[in-house]
């Protein structure tokens, strides 16, 4: 239970970044770590936020961005969730107000399971593509080349 309730707050963090949502998102976060670690804790999960936020705004990829971030914050999440387990009501409460109105996950991650991604696990579900093989030379017929050229002149 601790690892959906991690899962869902890390997705609605970084799902909302570079969103409509993204300003009420910061501010309960940054609330919840203050609750639970002072000013100073809020002061730094703000500039945390603010940082990962605009990483997202000026990717051409923000999706691919926001699931590099996942992991992190997932990790902050967690270590929060095990220090104080009554903050887990307050973030169920955080991942229900910043949900998109009318639905029950935000559209990232609808996106992300169309395609065949899987949670954090960068490029899980796309085909790379392998450069074509390059023409092999073998050391001897590089020796004559260059012993050809020596002759030369």
């Amino acid at each position: 239970m601790l690892d959906e309730l991690v899962t869902a707050g890390g997705t609605a963090v970084v799902g909302a970044m570079a969103t409509d949502s993204w300003m009420l998102a910061r501010t309960r976060v940054a609330e919840l770590f203050r609750r639970r670690g002072g000013e100073e804790r809020q002061q730094a999960i703000e500039g945390q936020l603010d940082s990962n936020a605009r990483l997202v705004a000026e990717a051409e990829d923000g999706d691919q961005v926001r699931q590099t971030l996942l992991p992190l914050w997932q990790l902050e999440l967690r270590s929060l969730l095990r220090r104080d387990p009554a903050a887990a009501e307050e973030l169920r409460a955080l991942i229900e107000e910043v949900r998109p109105a009318g639905n029950s996950e935000s559209k990232w991650v609808q996106r992300r399971r169309r395609t065949g991604q899987r949670e954090g696990v960068p490029g899980a579900g796309r085909k790379h593509r392998q450069p074509p093989p390059q023409p092999r030379v073998s050391a001897g017929a590089f020796r004559r080349t260059a012993a050809g050229r020596k002759g030369r002149g």
